[in-house]
């Protein structure tokens, strides 16, 4: 199944510039199951999107979006990391933008890992930029170290500098490993009680390259409630893309994942949400790339 539809002209790999990768795998959560689920919902949702963005005046599909097949996940997420790690190389060797469907978050992990051997292989450093609900910086959680829990841990020891946006849940043991590091979040209630600083502390924080990994749970679950952890208090719609706009136009984007959704049986609104984020991210990097070319 094709982001947008198969009827989409020039759906082809060679010219597209994004490639989206789905990851159906959820064996790492802890509290709510059926992220794995989640690709193919937003898949289908996407189907019903206008191509056409009015903010954009464009319609960023032209640029091109190719979908590969959904990765054959195994049980454990240590070899899911490895499967997720060669295919984004793969990618990354075709000059296409990865961006990935989850699955729970764990499933960055692997990707994560392959832009940072990319990054070193030229000499270049990369931040992960975050949006999350939770820190994520457990070292182990329930025997793994590769657990959803611990993939800005994994981040940190791939030699990623990290920035983290609309936090509001952490572990004690995480937050002295924050305060160790000097990792300061932009915690949620900062960006609630003033917008505007908290956005300028984050594009003020971006020294290079990045790879964004987008928790659904950072938003609220006023307008997400289907997530694996939903946290009251989180970003809202027009918080959450104005940042992305801005930190987009400021400087390379090496990868994206989406991830967390736990599509419900009823509504199909989260999904159609994701959906419409990945298209809304799209169009941001494709406005940047081009209109410097």
């Amino acid at each position: 199944m094709q982001f947008l539809g198969n009827e989409i002209p020039n759906i082809n790999i060679e010219k597209a510039q994004a490639v989206i990768l789905p990851v159906p795998f959820d064996a790492s959560v802890c509290y709510k199951p059926g992220a794995r689920f989640a690709p193919e919902r937003i898949l289908s949702a996407s189907r019903a999107l206008e191509l056409y963005d009015e903010e954009l005046d464009s319609e960023p599909f032209k640029y091109g979006i190719y979908t590969l097949e959904p990765i054959d996940v195994p049980i454990d997420p240590f070899t899911l990391s490895k499967e997720v790690e060669k295919v984004v190389k793969d990618i990354v060797k075709l000059k296409k933008l990865p961006v990935l469907i989850g699955g729970d978050h764990s499933i960055s992990i692997g990707a994560i890992r392959a832009i940072s051997d990319i990054q070193k292989e030229k000499g270049k450093n990369f931040t992960v930029l975050q949006f999350d609900a939770h820190t994520d910086m457990r070292d182990e959680y329930q025997g793994s170290k590769y657990s959803h829990a611990c993939v800005m841990r994994r981040a940190f020891d791939f030699g990623a500098s990290i920035i983290q946006v609309g936090i509001r849940s952490l572990s004690h043991e995480e937050k002295i490993f924050l305060d160790k590091n000097g990792i300061k979040p932009i915690w949620a209630r900062e960006i609630y009680n003033n917008y505007q600083v908290a956005k300028s502390q984050i594009l003020e924080s971006i020294r290079g390259p990045l790879y964004i990994t987008i928790d659904l749970d950072c938003l609220d679950p006023s307008i997400m409630p289907d997530v694996g952890t939903p946290e009251p208090g989180g970003l809202n719609w027009y918080q959450l893309i104005d940042i992305l706009k801005a930190v987009c136009l400021k400087t390379q984007i090496l990868g994206i994942d989406v991830v967390e959704l736990c599509p419900n049986t009823v509504a199909s609104s989260t999904e159609y949400l994701a959906a419409r984020l990945i298209y809304k991210i799209l169009g941001y990097i494709f406005l940047s790339r081009n209109s410097n070319n």
